[in-house]
């Protein structure tokens, strides 16, 4: 993320407590072993994600319109580098799908993401990422 969005992260040792409303991005991915890269964030990451981008404000109108797609970009560029890396261990290059985005209202949402998880401490934004394989 330092990179590619300009964004300083670190490891959290826990799993952060999450607002409402966050974004749950997912990757799907097919081939020899499919299964799917998963992000979940809180939309204010993905207003700070899109201001570097547009060299704007997070609180600007541009910034705020941009935030999921923001994210989803995150999401397709993470999952292309972090997938590429396991071709040895499932077996040949997955086929990425769309990104998809979904808003969880839940106040559980984030719980979801379990110790199959790391955690992310991104500019003060709590970012959980997840890779899950089927059976």
């Amino acid at each position: 993320m330092e990179v590619m969005a300009f964004v300083a992260v670190s490891p959290l040792d826990a799993k952060p407590h999450m607002p409402n409303g966050i974004r749950i991005l997912t990757m799907p991915f097919t081939g020899t072993s499919s299964g799917v890269l998963q992000i979940a964030a809180p939309p204010e990451f993905g207003r700070v994600l899109s201001a570097n981008i547009f060299a704007c404000d997070p609180n600007d109108p541009q910034a705020t319109n941009g935030a999921d797609d923001a994210l989803k970009e995150l999401l397709n560029i993470t999952s292309g580098l972090a997938l590429s890396r396991l071709v040895d261990l499932l077996g040949s290059e997955p086929a990425m799908a769309l990104p998809e985005l979904s808003i969880d209202g839940e106040p559980d949402a984030f719980d979801r993401f379990g110790p199959d998880s790391a955690w992310l401490d991104a500019e003060g934004h709590p970012v959980g990422i997840r890779l899950r394989l089927n059976a």
